[in-house]
């Protein structure tokens, strides 16, 4: 399912009209626009999706929705974790739908290349560790973030040579995997951590993370909060993600 037009109702048929005893496996392919091409179509699916996965403010049926734990969620950024998230599945004993919210761009970016190896061997992993950064005692500061910002992040941390910064890939966003993400913050237990996010404040999954992972001390680097997803216009647009990239390694 990739339409724009059947957005409204697949998101309310997955997670609101679905009963429990009708699972289904489809998976639901959602590549966001460029965020400053129009703001109306930018980061719409990522806001509907994050309200619809968050208790908070939900009605009682909505609740119960999360309980039963009915969907997952996932932002992959290489193609071989892709294919081991579409074989995990075919695999598995019972049936979810599955949304994931890859944008096109990383489709044409080396750095979303795998080799035959990655293919062939190993399984979908819910967040990449940092193979770049140096001994984890030894870093000072770690950025987790999910989807494409990340090699932004990561050129600039090859282009520098930071060794003291470690960058995190959060692949799968719901349901959160909180164990993964417990034992990098014990590994790395001398850093600093911060959310990166090239969304408004008030949208992505800041406040998704907010309520739900609570185990980790960290802050938000991401766009002021706005009413709008996007600006509208390219020049403000990568004016902003270079404050965003460069609060990042500053801070």
């Amino acid at each position: 399912l990739t339409c724009r037009g059947c957005e409204l109702a697949r998101s309310l048929w997955l997670t609101h009209l679905m009963p429990p005893c009708a699972l289904t496996g489809v998976l639901a392919s959602c590549p966001r626009r460029a965020p400053s091409a129009n703001s109306r179509l930018s980061f719409k699916p990522w806001i509907r999706i994050y309200r619809i996965t968050r208790p908070l403010f939900r009605s009682e049926i909505r609740f119960r929705v999360i309980a039963w734990l009915n969907m997952i969620v996932t932002n992959v950024t290489t193609s071989a974790n892709y294919f081991h998230l579409m074989r995990r599945q075919l695999a598995w004993p019972f049936r979810k739908p599955l949304i994931n919210f890859s944008p096109k761009a990383n489709l044409r970016h080396p750095g979303s290349y795998s080799k035959i190896e990655e293919f062939t061997n190993g399984g979908f992993r819910e967040v990449i560790d940092d193979v770049f950064a140096g001994d984890p005692k030894q870093v000072k500061k770690v950025l987790f973030c999910t989807g494409k910002i990340y090699f932004e992040l990561a050129e600039r941390q090859l282009k520098e040579n930071r060794k003291d910064i470690a960058i995190l890939r959060l692949e799968q966003i719901y349901p959160l995997p909180a164990n993964q993400l417990d034992a990098l913050y014990r590994k790395y237990n001398n850093a600093t951590w911060f959310w990166i996010q090239e969304e408004p404040l008030n949208m992505g999954a800041a406040s998704f993370l907010q309520m739900n992972l609570k185990n980790i001390n960290y802050g938000f680097i991401s766009r002021q909060p706005g009413a709008s997803p996007a600006t509208g216009y390219s020049k403000v647009h990568a004016q902003e993600q270079g404050e965003i990239i460069e609060t990042a390694f500053s801070i």
